[in-house]
């Protein structure tokens, strides 16, 4: 089964976007070395779209102005498929262009007045989640309903051979108690203890995780981490899921990363970790744009469920 999930554009200097709200990062820019901005993250389940702005001046307060007549070339493995169609607020798409894993994309802009920025990004192939178990416990009552807690254990077959980069995300479509035809589809955050994630979001931020230096996740919306200690084996994902009187299924998607995507991301958890703290170093922000600035990244999917019954 596989969940549709829209795909991710960033776009101005350094943006995120997650689940519909968008987080901007300031990333100023030397007077001399303005640039196009390409941002886009593909995906197999979405049509192409990439952003396209310019950067501005760390003297400019002004928001970064967006690109509206540029001429932006697609290509997969070396062989023309078009010319980006423009749909405003500077982003550009191919209708009907759905991407493809083990493929490669490149992108090619030519905007008025700037150097022809380039990019390219191969979508891995989706990794299957193999099993899902769970155990349940009842915890407490509260305001007399019963607090259910789930662990639950993913298992993993890691291809050997190849470094692979995840990203764990948890949705909810639940039926209520109370009125059982109201549904709700959302992101739902969960716990962990497991040392194999290395990063993970919560409210459109990313955090470095160290769980053997104590650090703990605060609600997280989804969890990143790699195979380097774990390359070709068959391993699991321990999380808990905090019950609150819900039925419903629950959707695991386990995103595979393009490399500049989880390293644009291993970047993001690094200025947030220096965000505000007069002693750290400048953190640069990783792209993977020729000639530009930005971010041109991909992901496959897979998805299992549960379903969890009311008790």
């Amino acid at each position: 089964m596989k969940y549709r999930h829209g795909y991710l554009v960033l776009h101005l200097v350094i943006l995120f976007i997650s689940f519909g709200c968008e987080r901007i990062i300031d990333y100023p820019i030397p007077p001399d070395e303005l640039k196009v901005v390409i941002n886009s993250i593909i995906n197999t389940d979405s049509v192409i779209t990439i952003n396209l702005s310019k950067s501005i001046s760390i003297l400019d307060n002004n928001s970064s102005p967006y690109i509206q007549n540029a001429q932006v070339s697609l290509y997969k493995n070396n062989e023309p498929l078009g010319l980006m169609s423009y749909t405003g607020n500077g982003y550009y798409t191919l209708e009907g262009l759905i991407p493809e894993a083990h493929a490669e994309y490149q992108v090619v802009v030519n905007a008025p007045g700037e150097s022809e920025a380039t990019a390219s990004c191969v979508i891995p192939l989706p990794v299957p989640i193999v099993s899902i178990d769970t155990v349940r416990s009842l915890e407490n009552d509260y305001f007399s309903y019963n607090n259910y807690t789930y662990d639950v254990i993913l298992t993993i077959d890691d291809p050997a051979g190849i470094t692979n980069y995840y990203e764990l995300i948890l949705f909810q479509k639940s039926v209520y108690y109370y009125e059982d035809t109201t549904y709700q589809f959302s992101p739902r955050s969960y716990l962990t203890d497991d040392k194999i994630f290395e990063y993970y979001r919560s409210y459109n931020d990313i955090y470095s995780l160290n769980l053997e230096l104590g650090t703990e996740m605060t609600n997280p919306s989804a969890a990143y981490f790699s195979d380097k200690l774990l390359d070709g084996a068959k391993f699991t994902l321990k999380i808990t899921l905090e019950h609150w009187n819900q039925q419903g299924m629950y959707y695991f998607c386990l995103r595979s990363l393009s490399e500049d995507y989880y390293r644009y991301i291993a970047s993001l958890a690094a200025y947030s970790q220096a965000d505000g703290n007069p002693l750290s170093e400048r953190v640069q922000i990783h792209s993977n744009i020729h000639n530009g600035l930005g971010i041109f990244g991909g992901y496959s999917s897979d998805t299992d469920s549960i379903y969890v019954e009311m008790h």
